[in-house]
């Protein structure tokens, strides 16, 4: 089970979510992320306190962003994740030096991590 939190700004929801986003998770993660999305055109997702985590939820949050952009969303992870979620991006080529097709605005949710 993910450990999640949802606080609401004026403008935003930011969801915090603790614990391990593995593959055991995608399914929660998905859920998650989805109801969100009915519920604001703006989200942040703080990954500060993630513990573990696998491609797999990688995945999940890259398909969340592409489906925010195409509703004209905005889905963001916050400036500071883990460690083990700065790496994972990292060793797993997820760092990026240009978005995908999708992303117009330079966006891309792993951008940040390409210099790093």
């Amino acid at each position: 089970m993910i450990n999640f939190a949802v606080e609401h700004t004026d403008k935003k929801k930011i969801v915090t979510i603790k614990g391990s986003l593995t593959i055991e998770h995608a399914k929660e993660l998905t859920d998650i992320l989805l109801e969100m999305k009915g519920s604001s055109d703006n989200i942040v997702v703080n990954l500060a306190n993630v513990e573990a985590l696998d491609m797999t939820c990688l995945q999940v949050l890259c398909s969340a962003h592409k489906t925010y952009l195409q509703e004209n969303k905005v889905f963001e992870i916050s400036a500071k994740c883990s460690e083990i979620f700065n790496k994972t991006v990292r060793n797993s080529g997820y760092a990026q030096h240009k978005g995908c097709k999708l992303d117009k605005n330079e966006r891309c949710l792993w951008l940040r991590w390409a210099d790093r």
